[in-house]
């Protein structure tokens, strides 16, 4: 898994695009190899998750991490362990 923090700056990404909400409720693996297998295998997008009561984009949330470059062939279980990980830090 690579945060796009950790990207070279010599690596020049087109930042412009839209928003797109998808709502995993609980950290549901199954929820989580959706979403993946749901993306485009040709492309790479920029993730930023989010925990929220309702899962509203529009209700107040919290950040779990900076953002995470993903793609089509992510690993849902190292994104999801990952994801945990953070929740657990953010509230120890």
């Amino acid at each position: 898994m690579i945060l796009l923090k950790d990207v070279g700056i010599h690596i020049k990404f087109h930042k412009k695009g839209k928003f797109k909400y998808f709502y995993v409720p609980l950290f549901d693996i199954k929820g989580f190899r959706y979403f993946i297998l749901a993306l485009d295998n040709q492309s790479l997008f920029t993730i930023i998750p989010i925990l929220s009561i309702s899962g509203k984009d529009e209700d107040p949330h919290m950040i779990l991490s900076k953002q995470i470059l993903m793609t089509h062939y992510s690993n849902p279980n190292l994104i999801c362990g990952y994801l945990k990980t953070q929740l657990d830090f953010g509230f120890s």
